[in-house]
């Protein structure tokens, strides 16, 4: 269930990429990414409609993270 891969179109859709799914959602969704205080290592984005475990290591993430808050100004970003 937790995301390897993490797509970002243009017109701010994101898209997480699991083995066993792929969840689509909108840049303005998401509310803030921010380490888990229970488990290090990992990533909790919270959407208004719930929340995405992450590992806290990709290739590209603060690209991709610059790129959210361009199109959200209102995330919140902590310790990423």
């Amino acid at each position: 269930r937790i995301p390897h891969t993490i797509s970002l179109s243009s017109d701010g859709t994101i898209e997480f990429i699991s083995l066993l799914r792929r969840r689509t959602i909108r840049a303005l969704e998401i509310q803030s990414v921010k380490p888990e205080w229970q488990s290090q290592g990992f990533l909790t984005v919270r959407t208004i409609n719930g929340k995405i475990r992450l590992f806290a290591q990709f290739d590209g993430f603060h690209e991709f993270l610059v790129k959210l808050k361009a199109l959200n100004p209102t995330v919140e970003l902590r310790g990423c």
